[in-house]
């Protein structure tokens, strides 16, 4: 049975996740596009979805999101998880909308986006790519999905309609 559903918007998140879970010990897969074929899911604990959404619209991505936790959620029973990009590429808030909306009213996401072992990290709501503030780097001129920000939440905040809130370290680590 699905305990845990991962819908990334690229290869590599969903490639990535799927292969630390299997590593972990959980019986793991993880389907290269959008098109998951059904006998992926036999057996499987968790199932790490390529939803190739990063560089759609955000009304596309939106859609395909919404469509594939609609498809392949099992229901509370199990742990939603909608991998971003660490470095604020993509429709970040289209599709966390499109998670929300498919779960019950007052649902809410936490949103981290940190690698450390990439040498990304966050600090007072800021993506720092080994120690450069990410409007200082390269991923400003990405050609497919350039970074507008380097701030989570203002990213966030430029597509999604919901509310959000910075929870800084100080907080968590009470």
């Amino acid at each position: 049975m699905l305990k845990l559903l991962i819908v990334a918007d690229d290869l590599t998140g969903a490639n990535d996740t799927g292969a630390m879970l299997a590593g972990l010990g959980y019986a793991a897969a993880a389907s290269p596009t959008p098109e998951v074929f059904p006998g992926l899911l036999a057996g499987r604990e968790v199932l790490s979805i390529n939803a190739d959404s990063r560089a759609l619209p955000k009304d596309k991505a939106y859609a395909r999101v919404r469509g594939l936790v609609e498809r392949f959620y099992p229901g509370p029973e199990a742990v939603l998880s909608k991998r971003i990009d660490s470095t604020l590429r993509g429709n970040l808030g289209a599709e966390l909308d499109a998670v929300l909306d498919v779960l019950p009213p007052g649902a809410r996401a936490a949103v981290v986006s940190a690698s450390p072992a990439a040498g990304r990290i966050c600090a007072g709501g800021a993506v720092l790519v080994h120690g450069v503030p990410l409007l200082e780097t390269g991923l400003v001129h990405d050609p497919r999905t350039p970074v507008h920000s380097c701030f989570v939440g203002r990213a966030i905040a430029a597509q999604s309609r919901r509310e959000q809130a910075h929870i800084g370290l100080d907080s968590v680590t009470q």
